[in-house]
């Protein structure tokens, strides 16, 4: 072969080489998954048991979910508790403005009217009296007047059977699969129904908002024309108690849907289908007393071992708990997190955020230990099948 044409073949190939080398080494790599540690926190109390002479119970926490239930868990009528759910209903659809101001008409008189012949909770109103949305929200949860609430329900959403129908669509929205509406939005018809474990979730919801948190704190609240409302619920500002709703009636006995504050964590329960006033107060604060008893810290250190990447080339980079995390618990219980570690492909640093572990509802970042760098060229050239193009 001449010499010239196998000169000019060798720099072709060496040209190719050298255009394929560049190419590989500039590729990035397949994305590398982490691999979670197996980390459990084991509470060390015992865990007792809480008596009720009637009725059902439950307790969670605003980041814990439901920790336990006395009695059992079928669908009972809730009386005005359901109120919570006729203002989140209503919140959801239309944005709070203060500045709202809804006028009272002939209805809304027959209405009230109605609600006195009935013996149900109520604030009298006026026609062509202007309420502003937030005197409504009070009225509705301090005095558990029913008039308003089903009146702000039909102001929104045009008949008590078109909010029924938004009602049942945000329980879905909200796995409130075990929680049903009734004719009403006040909760006097024992058609709305819920359970323990469902009314933690609402209480929950409740505290999440802003807005109603700060109403149903409060002990009293100014209404027009009638000057001074009271909350109904009597353990406002005592041992803890920061909300949320009383519900009574014949069906439903008398009930009480709480938020304590314990230990800087917001506590939600409930006690349902008591005998009277004095007696749904007196089991609440004995049931809150063995809560708080039951209740134990659990901590996920800062700097425990999430989980870990396996490089391919030839190395473990470790992954570890970014914040110390302390949670309340049922007493002995065993508390698992959740750890996502995220898929790399690219360079990190020690202290680089690459995750999120979320234990017992508290989340903290999760954080490299040590240097992630890329491969070198030679690992590219044979690993090519590990490289995107």
């Amino acid at each position: 072969m001449d010499v010239k044409i196998l000169a000019i073949i060798v720099a072709i190939v060496i040209a190719i080489l050298a255009i394929f080398f560049g190419i590989v080494v500039t590729r990035g790599i397949e994305p590398i998954n982490g691999t979670a540690s197996e980390i459990s926190i084991q509470g060390q109390k015992s865990a007792k048991n809480f008596k009720l002479e009637k009725g059902v119970a439950a307790v969670g926490t605003m980041n814990g979910g439901l920790f336990y239930t006395v009695g059992n868990d079928k669908m009972l009528p809730i009386a005005s508790i359901a109120k919570v759910i006729t203002i989140l209903v209503v919140l959801d659809a239309k944005s709070f403005d203060d500045e709202t101001f809804i006028e009272m008409t002939a209805a809304d008189v027959e209405r009230w009217r109605k609600t006195v012949s009935e013996n149900g909770s109520n604030l009298q109103v006026v026609k062509g009296q202007r309420l502003s949305m937030r005197q409504i929200l009070d009225g509705i949860m301090l005095s558990s007047a029913n008039n308003l609430s089903d009146g702000l329900a039909i102001w929104a959403f045009g008949s008590l059977a078109d909010y029924r129908l938004a009602a049942e669509k945000w329980l879905a929205e909200n796995s409130l699969e075990n929680t049903k509406i009734g004719a009403d939005a006040s909760g006097l018809d024992p058609g709305t129904v819920s359970t323990a474990a469902d009314l933690i979730k609402i209480g929950r919801l409740a505290m999440q908002n802003p807005i109603l948190k700060q109403i149903v704190g409060q002990q009293t609240a100014n209404f027009p024309r009638l000057g001074k409302i009271e909350n109904m619920n009597r353990l406002i500002g005592v041992g803890g108690f920061t909300g949320i709703k009383t519900g009574t009636t014949e069906e439903a006995g008398d009930g009480l849907l709480f938020a304590n504050e314990y230990n800087s964590e917001t506590i939600i329960g409930v006690v349902l289908h008591q005998d009277g006033n004095e007696k749904r107060f007196s089991e609440t604060k004995r049931f809150m007393n063995f809560v708080k008893n039951q209740l134990e810290t659990l901590t996920l250190p800062a700097g425990s071992i999430a989980g870990y990447y396996s490089l391919p080339w030839g190395r473990v980079a470790r992954v570890t708990v970014a914040d110390e995390i302390k949670i309340m618990a049922w007493a002995g219980s065993e508390i698992k997190p959740e750890i996502n570690i995220n898929p790399i492909s690219e360079a990190f640093s020690k202290g680089d955020t690459v995750g999120e572990i979320v234990f017992g509802g508290k989340k903290s970042g999760l954080i490299l230990v040590e240097d992630i760098e890329m491969p070198d060229a030679f690992w590219k050239l044979t690993n090519i099948d590990k490289l995107v193009f």
